[in-house]
C-alpha cells in the first residue's frame, strides 16, 4: 500500500511540475508554435537603401521576427530590388504578389483616393498639420483600402514636400515659371501647370538620372529624402515651399493577415504602432537638420516669403473643392474631416 501511494505522490508531484512550468513559458507566441509554421514575406518599398526610412521598415521586421520566435520573417527591398515599379504596389498586395509594402498615399491614389487627400497641394504642407490630416483621414483609407483585401498596420510621414533644381536658385514663387519639375501625383500636377511649371510624373528613384538627361530641372520631394539621397550632388538649390506632406503607408495583404494567429497579429499591430511613432520622433530632428546639411553641401536654401506662400495656398484652394467633387462621397468627407481638424 505505501509502495502505490509513494509511487502516487511521486506522478502528482510531476504533474504539478509539468504545469508549472508551462505557467511559467513567455505567452507571446505560446500556442502558436505548434499552429503555423515559418512564413516569409517580401516588402517592397520606394525608397533607396541609403536612407533612415527604409532602416525603420528593417529594424520593423526585425522586431516581428524576434517577437514571433522566427514564425514571420520579412525581407525589406528596396527600390529597385525587386521588379515591380512602386506605383504598382497596393495592387500586388492586394492580390498577393507580394506580401508587404511601405508605399507612399499618392502611389496608390489610383486604388485609394482617400488616401491622397491629406497630401494635396498646400492643404496640410507644414510640419505642425501634417499629423492632425492624417488622423483626419485614417478611418476613411483604411476602410478604403481594406475593401481592397489590405490592411494598414503602420505608416511613415514625410512632411515638407518641397522643390529642388538646377541652375540658377528661386527667389519668388514667378521665378519658378518655365521649370520642368517632377510630381508624384496629378494633383500637384495641377498646381504646377497654374503657375507656370510644366509637371512631369515619375518615382523618386527615376529623378536622378532625369535630371542628368535634362528630361526635367527640378523635383519635388521632402527635404529629408533629398538628403538622404544625396540630391546635392544633382541639385543646386532648395525652395522650400511646403507644397504638400506625404504619407507612407505600410500595407499587408488582409487574408494572409487574418489568417495568422491572433496573438501573432497582435504584435505586428504593435511593432506598427512603434514603427509610426518612431518617424513621427525622427522627423522633428531631422528636418531643419536636412535643410542644414543641404547647405552645407553647396545647396542654395531659399525660405519662400510668407506673402508668396499664402500666394500659393489661394491658387491651390481653388482646386480643392473640384478635386473632391470628382470623386466619391468618401473622398469629400475625408476632405472636409481634413478641413475641420486643420481649421481650413
Amino acid at each position: 500500500m505505501k509502495k502505490y501511494l509513494r509511487a502516487a505522490i511521486i506522478i502528482a508531484v510531476m504533474l504539478s511540475a509539468l504545469v508549472l512550468t508551462s505557467c511559467g513559458k513567455d505567452s507571446s507566441t505560446q500556442g502558436s508554435d505548434t499552429q503555423m509554421k515559418p512564413v516569409y514575406w517580401t516588402m517592397g518599398t520606394h525608397q533607396s537603401a541609403a536612407t533612415n526610412y527604409i532602416q525603420q521598415d528593417v529594424d520593423f521586421a526585425e522586431a516581428v521576427k524576434e517577437r514571433t520566435n522566427g514564425l514571420v520573417n520579412i525581407t525589406v527591398y528596396a527600390a529597385g530590388e525587386l521588379p515591380y515599379n512602386a506605383t504598382e504596389f497596393a495592387q500586388l498586395v492586394s492580390d498577393g504578389t507580394i506580401e508587404m509594402a511601405a508605399v507612399p498615399s499618392s502611389y496608390i491614389a489610383g486604388e485609394c483616393p482617400t488616401s491622397a487627400v491629406s497630401a494635396w497641394p498646400m492643404l496640410a504642407g507644414a510640419v505642425d498639420e501634417v499629423n492632425p490630416a492624417l488622423e483626419a483621414a485614417d478611418p476613411y483609407v483604411k476602410a478604403e483600402l481594406n475593401a481592397k483585401n489590405i490592411e494598414v498596420v503602420g505608416s511613415q510621414a514625410y512632411p515638407m514636400q518641397t522643390m529642388f533644381g538646377s541652375g540658377k536658385a528661386p527667389k519668388t514663387l514667378d521665378d519658378l515659371k518655365g521649370l520642368k519639375m517632377r510630381v508624384f501625383d496629378p494633383y500637384q500636377a495641377d498646381l504646377l501647370a497654374a503657375i507656370g511649371v510644366s509637371p512631369v510624373s515619375m518615382v523618386m528613384s527615376e529623378v536622378p538620372s532625369s535630371m542628368q538627361k535634362n528630361v526635367i530641372n527640378s523635383s519635388l520631394t521632402g527635404v529629408i529624402g533629398a538628403y538622404e539621397a544625396k540630391w546635392y550632388d544633382i541639385c543646386d538649390w532648395a525652395y522650400l515651399m511646403p507644397v504638400a506632406a506625404s504619407n507612407c503607408y505600410m500595407i499587408i495583404n488582409k487574408s494572409l493577415l487574418d489568417g495568422l494567429p491572433a496573438d501573432i497579429r497582435q504584435i505586428i499591430y504593435e511593432e506598427g504602432e512603434k514603427y509610426t511613432e518612431a518617424v513621427n520622433a525622427y522627423n522633428e530632428e531631422a528636418i531643419p537638420n536636412a535643410a542644414k546639411r543641404l547647405e552645407e553641401n553647396g545647396v542654395t536654401v531659399v525660405y519662400p516669403s510668407e506673402e508668396d506662400i499664402k500666394k500659393m495656398e489661394a491658387i491651390a484652394a481653388d482646386f480643392w473643392e473640384s478635386w473632391s467633387n470628382d470623386y466619391t462621397d468618401s473622398v469629400k468627407e475625408c476632405y472636409k474631416a481634413i478641413k475641420s481638424a486643420l481649421n481650413k
